[in-house]
C-alpha cells in the first residue's frame, strides 16, 4: 500500500502526521513518545475542539 505522509505539526515530544491512501481516505497519528493515536478527521476535529476549550481556562 502506498501511503502519502505529511508532518502537520511537531515538537521535541509530540507530533501529528496526516496519512492519505491511494483510495483517498486520510487518517491522522497524534504521536506522543512511545504512543500513537489514530484518528480519522471527525475525532481529530472533535479533539482540537476539546484542546481549545484547555486553552480558555
Amino acid at each position: 500500500m502506498d501511503l502519502r505522509e505529511e508532518v502537520l505539526a511537531e515538537t521535541e515530544n509530540y507530533s501529528i502526521v496526516q496519512f492519505r491512501d491511494p483510495a483517498g481516505e486520510t487518517i491522522y497519528d497524534l504521536n506522543m513518545d512511545q504512543i500513537t493515536i489514530h484518528l480519522l478527521k471527525e475525532d481529530l476535529d472533535e479533539l482540537i475542539e476539546l484542546i481549545g476549550q484547555l486553552k480558555k481556562r
